[in-house]
């Protein structure tokens, strides 16, 4: 480029002085927004038990203001420190208007309080304040002492008790919040319902710092003080620049323009078929690096090729809006300014600082609103077909979405979410760990709800332990308020602003993070299921391992009881009081958590993750059983015939839509979760068949059938029965098949299944398997030693901008180029087009003297006539709906995609694709002739292949040749693959259970 046409430098921002760190990061510049807090001492912090949320929430449970005002009795700051965080972290109490209007005592709210406040000097002094209407007496006891405040920004944290006066504390941000006791009902009707017994009007913005933890905006716009930082910049330097002028090389500001000149693709054209490739190859940020320099060496000059990596990554739309980052202690959590400033109080050698991410969900959530696309999208409910009116296909068809859409606000647009997280090891060296939590929207189609673009991230928590529940979820929950409240959108071609109100309905999560952020014992204790109240047994006889024998009709956890169990966990101090964790007055609940404000029904709308629980979960385990040599003396073990089942399982070929190829039992270590899941629906009645004693087969029948009633893509009120009343008797016998010591935590769990199903959506649609996904793709992000988690952020727009950007493209090879590499079935030689989703793949070839049965076929059954003067030629492979067909004429193949369900006539058949036949006509002028794409099918005829007096399996079949002439059928009558399964000299036919799985 010339001097002259240069464009005008650019000035990189001022950014504060940072500690040193690796220059490993890659990605583009990041806004982070930095949180510190002032520090306290260890007296204050010892009285001032609890954390602001300052948030003024509508109170799902209606709790009583059950928070002690006695002094907590902890000998070491320590166990406070355990109790304080596990416990009071987001203590809630509610102000109880005994003495108020009617109207005034409906409004039960809640408020959180957080301590994070300034500590006084010593030499401070403050004057006692008292109510000057003790007539009116309300009470908000707290954890430790009531705090009142003053005017000049300090506190006084003794414990102040006067029989005679009461106070009201008043934790609130971002309003001035009036006097007297009086007042009470002035106030509780209009924003605040909390008050300070002082004689003055008291701004709590003069007397509280903005806390780091929940970040807000007041109602006047007052300065940015907090400094945007480029985060490429900070993570390269370890000495910060200030107002320093630089050159911008960016080789043209007009992305349209050619490569170089006489190029065929465009500067955006080649930027995003680089950033395909790297997606695809999970190229780190050094790999991109040399691809880029590598690629720059065959450039001719000049060229307006990218002379950086920096350069590159600024063609992303970089997130506009401020991440938060909160530093903390890890021993106290209390909030730290950097990662190099080390808490102050604590005197723990061990103590590191440990931060986490917030990212906003308004921006977020208005970025995928306002897409072209969206509104169509999420009229997907009103408009699908469904295959029955009266069943459960989808979210919408769950009795806690149809009680949420009586609450949604008439004339707006409602949405709802789901909730996941979960953690995942960044590097292998190291027990740190990110946990992620998502958000998606369940109005979107299921095919694009977990697509990376449509993904909300809510935070990210990085360190070497996990989250701390109600620390992690603060900024979260309050972003949650805000799009509870609603917030205005103008959708794609509107001209006028439209009120979008979202609310979380559900999530889903394995064991130990459903467990952590319910704030539920571990899954390995008494009270742990997060469904029912059933205690579990620990003794001699179970190996002093918690199990949960079988109980009928263990009573429901509920948000009622809930209320109760919450103030017996604060008031008996659970943490610590270890002797009270398993008393049946708390039944597992170690005490409050934020979800509860988050979720309304907290309990029934957490799904069982079939991903951990089913599949990882009692798949695996009974594997084990049978096959682990620690077992080989048990009446159920089969760990003899080890090499028999080996033999079966080297004889199955799956079809293409399944990813994982089946292992042999000798690696049962490495299974993955979609292994167990194929091999518990589809393979293991025909592998384990004649191998397993007749009882245990039995057995394994009733989890078969009764986990794949719930995993269809449509569960009937009937089908709930049948599955309820099939996984109660598998886990009655269980504990008689295979003993106490195996009634785990999982198995039990399968007695909730139906439950989801009922409350949610089938099984598949509520699993944790599209999240892994996402976790994966995530983790891949962090490439550098340190900082994982504000990496990840800066990469973030690789994952969720390279489908659009690729949607944006135009026609040409350089779309064809990233379509294939980002969709693996495009990757496939598409020979025509033959109707929407549907292709012809490889070449066609004409009839040769093996396959002059074809015109025969075609002429029997009515499509090849004498007087027609038509071409006929052959292929063997079809594109339909991303599912690979592959007829049995393809001996290519080491899969076997041929054997098919279709109808003809109105009549389910089955049968073994042979060839796909392609029918034209030899007209010289137009005409109006259509194309024929037809396909031969050998039929079969199928049998039930496993029943007994309790069940029968319905979606796998015996199969052999019928013996009938062979079909010829249109394409279009063509409805899914069937599973083959060939095992000595029997034929089976499994039908996938669902299309969403099916990879």
């Amino acid at each position: 480029m010339s001097q002259n046409n240069r464009p005008p430098a650019r000035k990189r921002k001022r950014r504060p002085q940072q500690p040193d760190n690796d220059n490993d990061n890659e990605g583009g510049p990041l806004n982070v927004e930095f949180c510190d807090a002032p520090s306290m001492s260890t007296e204050e912090f010892a009285s001032l038990e609890g954390i602001a949320s300052l948030e003024t929430v509508e109170n799902p449970l209606g709790l009583e203001s059950y928070i002690s005002t006695q002094q907590h009795d902890l000998t070491t700051l320590e166990n406070f420190v355990e109790f304080d965080t596990a416990l009071n972290l987001n203590k809630t109490s509610e102000i109880a208007p005994d003495n108020l209007s009617s109207s005034t005592a409906s409004t039960s709210r809640f408020l959180t309080a957080r301590c994070d406040i300034p500590a006084a000097p010593p030499d401070q002094h403050f004057e006692e304040v008292s109510s000057e209407t003790p007539s009116v007496e309300h009470e908000v006891s707290f954890q430790s002492s009531v705090t009142t405040i003053q005017k000049n920004n300090q506190i006084d944290s003794t414990a102040l008790h006067h029989p005679e006066e009461e106070f009201l504390v008043v934790p609130m941000s971002d309003c001035v919040l009036t006097g007297h006791t009086d007042h009470a009902n002035h106030i509780l009707e209009s924003f605040p319902p909390l008050i300070v017994a002082t004689e003055d009007d008291v701004s709590l913005t003069d007397c509280i710092p903005e806390p780091p933890w929940m970040c807000s905006d007041s109602e006047e716009e007052a300065p940015d003080e907090t400094p945007t930082v480029d985060f490429q910049i900070l993570l390269a330097d370890e000495n910060p620049v200030f107002e320093e002028t630089v050159e911008d090389e960016s080789p043209a500001h007009h992305h349209d323009q050619p490569l170089f000149p006489g190029s065929a693709i465009t500067i955006k054209e080649s930027f995003i078929s680089i950033l395909s490739l790297v997606q695809s190859e999970h190229m780190s940020g050094k790999g991109l690096g040399r691809l880029l320099s590598l690629i720059s060496l065959h450039m001719p000059q000049p060229n307006n090729f990218f002379k950086s990596e920096h350069l590159f990554y600024e063609m992303l739309d970089q997130n506009d809006e401020p991440v938060h980052v909160f530093y903390f202690c890890s021993v106290c959590y209390r909030s730290c300014s950097s990662d190099k400033d080390l808490c102050s109080v604590c005197t723990d050698d061990t103590r590191t600082v440990q931060y986490f991410i917030s990212f906003p969900l308004v921006p977020q959530l208005k970025r995928i609103c306002e897409r072209s696309n969206f509104v169509h999208d999420i009229n997907y409910k009103n408009r699908r077909g469904k295959q029955n009116q009266h069943n459960h296909e989808d979210i919408y068809d769950g009795n806690l979405y149809k009680q949420a859409e009586e609450k949604f606000v008439p004339g707006a647009t409602n949405l709802t979410l789901m909730w996941n997280t979960d953690g995942l090891q960044v590097y292998k060296s190291s027990s740190f760990s990110l946990w992620a939590w998502y958000f998606v929207i369940n109005e979107l189609p299921p095919e694009k709800r977990f697509l990376s673009e449509n993904l909300i991230l809510g935070g990210i928590w990085g360190s070497t332990t996990k989250p701390h529940p109600n620390i992690f979820l603060q900024p979260i929950f309050k972003d949650v308020k805000l799009i509870e409240e609603g917030i205005n959108v103008t959708f794609y071609g509107d001209e006028f602003q439209s009120k979008v109100h979202t609310s979380v309905l559900c999530g889903t999560a394995d064991a130990p993070a459903t467990a952590m952020f319910l704030n539920l014992k571990h899954p390995s204790g008494f009270y742990s299921c997060p469904v029912c109240e059933c205690v579990g047994l620990n003794s001699d006889a179970t190996g002093k391992v918690t199990v949960f024998p079988y109980h009928e009709n263990c009573p429901l956890r509920t948000m009622e009881k809930y209320e109760n169990q919450v103030k017996f966990a604060v008031d008996n101090k659970v943490i610590i009081n270890t002797d009270s964790q398993n008393r049946p007055e708390c039944c597992g609940v170690k005490g409050p958590t934020l979800l509860s404000y988050m979720v309304p029904e907290m309990f029934s709308s957490s799904a069982v993750d079939t991903m951990h629980c089913v599949y990882l979960g009692v798949m695996r385990q009974l594997l084990h059983l049978f096959c682990d040599r620690d077992h080989r003396d048990e009446p159920y073990s089969i760990y003899s015939k080890i090499k028999i089942l080996n033999s079966k399982l080297k004889s199955i070929r799956v079809p293409h839509f399944v990813e994982r190829i089946p292992q042999l039992i000798d690696k049962l270590v490495y299974w993955k979760a979609s292994e167990l899941r194929t091999f518990l629906f589809y393979l293991c009645l025909c592998v384990l068949n004649g191998v397993l004693d007749a009882k245990y087969f039995d057995h394994l029948m009733l989890f078969v059938q009764g986990v794949a009633l719930l995993n269809s893509s449509s569960v009937s009120d009937f089908d709930l029965v049948r599955a309820r009343l099939l996984l109660d008797k598998f886990v009655k016998d269980f504990q008689s098949l295979f003993g106490l010591r195996n009634m785990s935590h999982n198995v039990h769990k399968c007695l909730h299944l139906p439950l989801v199903v009922e409350n949610l959506a089938p099984l598949h649609l509520v699993n944790c398997f599209k999240y892994e996904d996402m976790n994966g793709r995530i983790a891949r992000l962090a490439h550098g030693s340190r900082h994982a988690g504000l990496q990840i952020y800066s990469n973030l727009s690789m994952v969720t901008q390279l489908p659009l950007l690729i949607h944006s493209m135009k026609s040409g090879p350089a779309k064809e180029y990233c379509v294939k590499l980002s969709n693996k079935w495009m990757r496939l030689k598409l020979s025509e087009k033959i109707s929407n989703s549907v292709y012809s793949v490889g070449c066609h070839s004409p009839i040769m003297d093996n396959t002059s049965y074809v015109k025969e076929d075609l002429a029997k059954n009515g499509f090849l006539l004498e007087s027609n003067d038509v071409t006929v030629t052959l292929f063997h492979r079809l594109l339909k709906n991303k599912l690979l067909y592959v007829s049995s004429s393809y001996k290519r193949g080491q899969r076997i995609s041929s054997f098919v369900q279709y109808h003809k006539h109105s009549v389910v058949k089955y049968g073994n694709l042979d060839v796909f036949v392609k029918v034209t006509c030899k007209c010289l002028l137009s005409c109006s002739c259509q194309k024929k794409f037809l396909a031969i099918v050998k039929p079969y005829e199928t049998a039930v292949a496993f029943e007994n007096e309790c069940v029968t399996v319905n979606h796998i079949m015996k199969c052999k040749p019928s013996g009938e002439d062979n079909d010829v059928i249109d394409i279009s009558e063509i409805e899914t693959i069937m599973y083959l399964i060939h095992i000595n000299e029997e034929s089976y036919i499994a039908k996938p259970l669902n299309d969403f799985e099916m990879e």
